[in-house]
This record gives structure tokens, C-alpha cells and sequence, in this order.
């Protein structure tokens, strides 16, 4: 995509589009690749999908979600002899060695992204089961889809991309 031009339409006629020159600018064709196979996956669901397939999913998300969660969890439950494992973790990675110092700065970065991708792993798995069963909200046509909705505005204010607002003179100058 880029230095073609459709990059060249998008780096001239979008606004903020020209501040892309970092090593970060593919996440944007990543994220609408991602959205557009999450809608061909809802229209499946709601264009209707084995209730097997649709149980198999669900109960397999739902497991590996409940699964990440109880392990965060367990480890806190640990403690030391958790991190002692995070430490040998921690020294066998060349990659993980120069960033963090320890087992606990390694794993105090990494088990909110555990919990996070447990939370939502759960939360895809309970809207594939809500989609077998078939469960009517007042106001919405399927249970699936408004749960499916808060996920993803849950998620992404999560991630940090919920407007906030500036106090005065807190900005750079």
C-alpha cells in the first residue's frame, strides 16, 4: 500500500494521514484488515452457522478466556514462587533481558494484557453461545449482537482511545 497511489490520495486528501512516518504506520491497514474479517465473521454468525459449531466455538473461547484469567490469577496467588519462574523466563529471553530487569517488572507489564485478552476471549465466547441459544433483548434483534457491541467499545476504550480532555496549559508547548 504504501508508495502506491492510493497511499498518495490517503497522505494528501486525509487529515493526520501525513503523520505516519513512524515504524508503527502499518497498524492502520492491520486494523481495517482485522474489522473487515470481524464483520465477514458476524454476517456469518448472523447469516446463520452450524448451533454445533457455533457451541464448539463459543465454549472453546469462553475456556481459553476463563483459562488466562485463572492463570493471572494464580500467579498472584503464588507470588514469589511465581516470579521466580518469571526471573528464569526473564534470563533465557535476549529479547525480554535488556527491557525488563526482573521476573515482577516482566510480568507487572504483561498481566494486564493477560487479564485483557482473557476478559475478551471470555467475552467472544459468551457471544457465540448467546448466538446458539438464540436470546432476544428488548430493543435489540439478538443478545449476540449487543454483547458483541459493548465488547468492542469496551475494548476500545481500553486501549486508551477514549477522549479525554486536556486540562489547561498540560499540553507541550
Amino acid at each position: 500500500m504504501f508508495g502506491t497511489p492510493l497511499y498518495a490520495i490517503l497522505f494528501y486528501g486525509l487529515p493526520g494521514w501525513n503523520q505516519l512516518h513512524t515504524a508503527f504506520r502499518w497498524i492502520f491497514p492491520w486494523t481495517l484488515g482485522i474489522a473487515f474479517l470481524a464483520g465477514l465473521g458476524a454476517q456469518f454468525i448472523a447469516d446463520g452457522i452450524s448451533k454445533r459449531a457455533l457451541a464448539i466455538l463459543g465454549l472453546a473461547l469462553a475456556g481459553i478466556g476463563s483459562l488466562t484469567v485463572f492463570g493471572v490469577v494464580l500467579s498472584w496467588a503464588m507470588g514469589e514462587s511465581f516470579l521466580q519462574f518469571a526471573d528464569a523466563f526473564v534470563n533465557a529471553s535476549d529479547l525480554a533481558k535488556p527491557v525488563f530487569e526482573t521476573g515482577r517488572a516482566f510480568w507487572s507489564y504483561q498481566a494486564r494484557n493477560f487479564v485483557l485478552f482473557g476478559a475478551f476471549a471470555l467475552l467472544a465466547g459468551m457471544v457465540f453461545l448467546l448466538a446458539r441459544a438464540n436470546v432476544k433483548v428488548r430493543g435489540v434483534a439478538d443478545a449476540w449482537q449487543a454483547l458483541s457491541e459493548y465488547s468492542a467499545v469496551a475494548g476500545l476504550r481500553k486501549d486508551g482511545m477514549a477522549v479525554k480532555k486536556a486540562k489547561p496549559g498540560s499540553l507541550p508547548t
